[in-house]
């Protein structure tokens, strides 16, 4: 007999997220090993590109967000919307600030339990993967698992810390809600060691399990690198005021007599990346390019062009981008700095192509196949 797997998420593939990739890994490689699966997601999913013969029962939520294509498109905003933008900036601020949430999220928690509680109210699973952020997903999940008295394995599967995440703050009682959630769980799973001191106020150690962002590697990519002309590098994923500034990197950059192409992959619709781009645009000039997103396949292959990568850490450091995994699938030299540890000589090196202080990954690690070993140890 199969057996029943239940995985609730915000996210999903062709989304260009992390939690998107995690739970779209986890799902490929668990109908690897045959089994049964209760897949809850957002409507932005194409639903006809899963209508092949599988053992997954998709249950589509309303989430209130537009379509992949939409959001792909999304790259220019006219005057007019962006004062709109800045004036629900301030509301959602506030918004989040008492729920740790923006609205099409919470709305996506209450909605998701909602049809949690209308399509298996009768069953009984052998483990259930609620993949947060947002928080209200393992809300939704942690009502459904008390209400029908859920006895398998139950995993709260974090990518960010929430209540405990510093990048902006939240009302106390959000503590006090992520507790009583998280008691619904057997375990709690993060994708990185350096966070652990996050999750212990609310389960014993013996209850974190690390389990790191998982890909399948059988995929292979051009690594066909020639050194560029005018050194080019590159950095990909979002910039963060608080935790996560360029700035630093930005005015150094300004201040070299030097020649360069940094390439930026990010999120263009950003109210911080359009304040750093109109910052930096007339410093830099062509030196900087900046890109909105583009499918995780199709950056490896830009990535593979380049000298070599930049990674920028989180200040707090406890937090691993999972565009990490996607730079070592590249094989170029990575260069991992933030705000207090940053050194103008070692960078110098890169730009001279001196690669002696690039990190190394332990890549067998992210491998959708361990990743889902350690899942079923939990078992």
């Amino acid at each position: 007999m199969k057996k029943q797997l239940l995985i609730t998420s915000f996210r999903y593939p062709p989304e260009n997220y992390p939690r998107a990739f995690r739970t779209g890994e986890l799902v490929e490689e668990f109908l690897r090993r045959g089994y049964e699966i209760d897949l809850f997601i957002p409507d932005v999913v194409d639903f006809d590109v899963y209508k092949e013969e599988r053992a997954v029962n998709y249950y589509l939520i309303e989430s209130n967000r537009k379509s992949v294509k939409d959001i792909h498109n999304n790259d220019r905003i006219s005057s007019l919307q962006s004062v709109k933008k800045s004036l629900r900036a301030v509301l959602s601020k506030s918004f989040r600030y008492i729920f740790g949430s923006n609205i099409n999220e919470v709305q996506y928690g209450f909605r998701l339990y909602k049809e949690l509680k209308k399509n298996i109210y009768n069953k009984q699973y052998d483990m259930i993967i609620s993949i947060g952020l947002p928080f209200y997903v393992h809300l939704a999940t942690s009502l459904y698992i008390n209400k029908y008295k859920q006895i398998g394995t139950k995993i709260c599967d974090y990518g960010d810390p929430f209540y405990y995440n510093p990048a902006f703050k939240k009302m106390f009682f959000l503590k006090v809600l992520e507790n009583w959630v998280i008691k619904h769980f057997d375990y709690i799973s993060i994708p990185t060691a350096k966070s652990i001191n996050y999750y212990t106020p609310y389960k014993q150690e013996n209850r974190i399990k690390v389990i790191p962002q998982g890909f399948n590697f059988n995929k292979e990519y051009n690594n066909s690198y020639k050194k560029n002309d005018i050194t080019t590098f590159g950095y990909a994923g979002v910039f963060y005021k608080t935790i996560r500034n360029p700035d630093f990197l930005f005015e150094f950059l300004s201040s070299l007599n030097l020649d360069f192409r940094f390439i930026i992959f990010t999120r263009l619709s950003d109210p911080f990346v359009q304040e750093l781009i109109q910052k930096y645009n007339s410093k830099l000039g062509e030196k900087l390019i900046v890109n909105n997103f583009i499918p995780r396949d199709n950056l490896i292959n830009e990535m593979i062009k380049m000298d070599f990568l930049i990674n920028l850490e989180n200040e707090k450091s406890n937090q691993v981008p999972s565009k990490v995994i996607d730079y070592t699938l590249s094989k170029r030299p990575i260069l991992s700095i933030n705000k207090d540890n940053f050194n103008e000589n070692e960078f110098l090196d890169f730009l001279n192509g001196k690669y002696d202080k690039a990190i190394k990954i332990k890549i067998e690690d992210y491998d959708i196949k361990n990743v889902v070993n350690q899942f079923e140890q939990l078992l």
